[in-house]
């Protein structure tokens, strides 16, 4: 299954396959569904819980808005002082 859809399918089949193999008690059969199980549950996992930015992610984020803030700030100014800024430097910050 895509991962649109979600992986419940594939972790439905693998449970049975654990299920199958501890009734036959077929130890390699289990052991290989066991980590198949327990690698498309970690898929479902990271869809329905997306991972947290890290700290430093975050900071180049907020240095990036900022520094677009800023920007923004100074054509303001221009503008007030009757002093547009010229198009090449609009282009260029863009």
């Amino acid at each position: 299954m895509s991962r649109e859809y979600g992986y419940w399918g594939k972790i439905e089949y693998w449970v049975n396959e654990v299920a199958n193999a501890s009734k036959n008690e077929e130890l390699q059969r289990m052991q290989t569904a066991i980590g198949s199980l327990s690698y498309f549950v970690g898929r479902q996992k990271a869809i329905l819980e997306p991972q947290e930015k890290t700290a430093e992610e975050k900071l180049e984020i907020l240095r990036e808005v900022m520094k677009d803030k800023d920007n923004e700030i100074q054509t303001l100014k221009l503008f007030l002082r009757g002093k547009p800024p010229k198009k090449e430097d609009i282009i260029e910050k863009m």
